[in-house]
Formats: C-alpha cells, sequence, structure tokens
C-alpha cells in the first residue's frame, strides 16, 4: 500500500495495471503529501511480491487518475490543483514531461495508437500526441463537466462520463 501517515496520508486516488501485469503504478495521498503539503509520490509496484520497486516524482499535486500506454512504455498521471498532466517514458526516470492546465485535471486514458487523452474541471478536452505533444484543446459543449472517459479497443469511440449532470455521451 502507499505509505501511510496518522492523518489522511495512505489513500490510493489513482491505480493502472501494466499490459503486461507485472507493475501497478498507485498514487493519490501518500504520508509525503499530507506531511509535507505537496503531492506525494507515484508508487510502482511489482504485482507478485507487492513491494515498491520504484517511486516517480514529488509530484507538484495530488494524482486523481494514471494510465499505461498500450505497449507499456508510457504512463500518465493526471493531477489536481491546476498542475495538468506528467508524463513519463519508459524506464520512467526523471521529472516526466507536464503540460500545464487551469483546473484539476480528472483523467487521463491512452487509445491504441498510443494518443492521450485528458478531461480537466473547466471543462476542457485534449488530445496529446506521441510523444508529448498536445494537439487540441477544445472546451465541451454547454460547459459540461466530463469527469471520466474511457476509449473502445479499436479506437472508434469514447464515452464521457460527467459529474454535472446525469448520462453518458458515446
Amino acid at each position: 500500500r502507499l505509505p501511510m501517515s496518522d492523518g489522511e496520508g495512505g489513500r490510493a486516488y489513482a491505480v493502472a495495471l501494466s499490459p503486461d501485469g507485472r507493475i501497478l503504478a498507485a498514487g493519490g495521498l501518500d504520508a509525503d503529501a499530507e506531511i509535507n503539503g505537496n503531492g506525494g509520490y507515484v508508487y510502482l509496484f511489482d504485482t507478485i511480491s507487492g513491494r515498491i520497486v520504484q517511486r516517480l516524482g514529488p509530484m507538484p499535486a495530488i494524482v486523481n487518475d494514471l494510465d499505461y500506454s498500450a505497449d507499456g512504455q508510457r504512463l500518465a498521471a493526471a493531477l489536481d490543483a491546476s498542475s495538468g498532466v506528467l508524463m513519463w517514458q519508459a524506464p520512467f526516470k526523471g521529472p516526466g514531461a507536464q503540460a500545464a492546465y487551469d483546473a484539476s485535471v480528472s483523467t487521463v486514458e491512452f487509445d491504441a495508437a498510443g494518443v492521450l487523452y485528458a478531461i480537466s474541471g473547466d471543462g476542457q478536452f485534449s488530445i496529446i500526441d506521441p510523444p508529448f505533444t498536445p494537439r487540441l484543446r477544445i472546451p465541451l459543449a454547454g460547459g459540461a463537466k466530463a469527469d471520466s472517459l474511457s476509449i473502445s479497443p479499436d479506437g472508434t469511440r469514447m464515452a464521457l462520463g460527467y459529474s454535472d449532470r446525469a448520462g453518458i455521451d458515446i
């Protein structure tokens, strides 16, 4: 589990399993984030032993979501408090590339081709091309507040879920 503190530290808000099933990435509000007031770390766990094999960070804010690319070569994190999106390239060393946003990013997801999609709390939908080149950032229709997305395995459809209204858009 994430390192714990006496308070809230130790909560995992985001997890992602590598495509080969060998590494679990987890982030959220760990002890470091609570004690030091930063975003803590993303921890990479060996799924066989359960041990932490690597730690990424420290993050500029709490991690809301994580996703691996289909080839397992990239890991993206959606960050709280307008800290944007971070992305690491295997072997996941260094600080990672960062894209800034004006609001918290709730969700990130790669499609099969390695394109990264992101949803932020200000109603923005983003497309980021490999390796980390922002292609498009547009407001959602009617100022909707999407907070989740999922891409179909063949990449032809996307589902958006909302925090401010019932329903899912395909």
